[in-house]
C-alpha cells in the first residue's frame, strides 16, 4: 500500500498500481492510498 505521494517512488522500481483505496485511521481520518504490485516473475 502506497500513499499518494509515494506512487512515483514505487511506479520506478517497477510496481504498478492495482486499485485506489481509502484508509480509515483510528482517529477518523480517511487516507488515500493505492495498492500496489510487481512482478516477480519479469525482475
Amino acid at each position: 500500500m502506497a500513499t499518494l505521494p509515494g506512487v512515483p517512488l514505487y511506479r520506478s522500481f517497477g510496481f504498478r498500481e492495482v486499485e485506489r483505496t481509502l484508509v480509515p485511521l483510528p482517529d477518523g481520518v480517511t487516507l488515500a492510498g493505492v495498492s500496489m504490485a510487481l512482478d516477480l516473475t519479469s525482475t
